[in-house]
């Protein structure tokens, strides 16, 4: 997918590989601390959202670094949404916003949704938003014939109209 010659510019990816990619050793603890990160390529480059150390991301965006030549791209770390599982980048041209991606995975909670902070989203009507992602999701609108809709997938309608 990061192949080199790419047409594409912007891969935005949920559900990705977030596992080990090294072992952290000191004199502290020379049994080592697993250190969790993602797929690399030297053309692409990579972020992913607020998070802690353990947590697992499950939202990323990797940028083509020539993409970087002509726009000035921003990871919004400090956006109140941001969580391991919801990356904002800002796309500025001449240090103006002239579009926003966000880039989201919903974990499904044991109880009801977890999509209660993207319907109180109040995006800027004059930046362009791209809200993408894995919602999970179902409703009749766009679900398969005879997969039962999710008990929250009016609510989900509703915020889409």
């Amino acid at each position: 997918m990061l192949e080199n010659g790419s047409e594409f510019e912007i891969i935005l990816i949920q559900e990705l590989w977030f596992d080990v990619v090294a072992t952290l050793h000191s004199n502290i603890d020379p049994t080592g601390i697993s250190q969790l990160g993602v797929a690399m390529h030297p053309e692409w480059d990579t972020h992913l959202p607020k998070h802690r150390n353990g947590d697992i991301c499950k939202a990323i965006a990797y940028m083509k670094k020539t993409l970087q030549c002509s726009h000035i791209i921003d990871n919004v770390l400090n956006h109140p949404l941001t969580n391991p599982n919801l990356i904002i980048i800002d796309i500025k041209e001449d240090n103006q916003i002239i579009a926003r991606l966000v880039n989201t995975y919903h974990a499904v909670p044991p109880m009801g949704h977890g999509l209660q902070y993207l319907f109180n989203y109040d995006s800027d009507e004059l930046t362009l938003t791209a809200i993408v992602g894995n919602l999970n999701t179902h409703s009749m609108l766009w679900s398969l014939e005879g997969k039962a809709p999710s008990p929250w997938a009016r609510v989900f309608e509703d915020w889409l109209e």
